[in-house]
């Protein structure tokens, strides 16, 4: 579902809310679920967020 652009969460969520704002709406659903769920749940986040964590110990 997530291997296109329209496959996007967001425009997943568009689809059935026209008036989604993924700034605001985003942020206050990703604090509601929590981020140790996010990371569990999202392989490639949790890749990127690691990654960003080795480069950010490197510097």
């Amino acid at each position: 579902m997530n291997t296109t652009p329209e496959g996007a969460p967001s425009k997943r969520i568009l689809a059935i809310k026209e008036d989604y704002d993924k700034v605001l709406e985003g942020n206050l659903i990703a604090l509601e679920i929590g981020f140790s769920k996010i990371m569990k749940k999202c392989t490639r986040f949790r890749a990127w967020i690691e990654k960003l964590i080795e480069q950010c110990k490197e510097s």
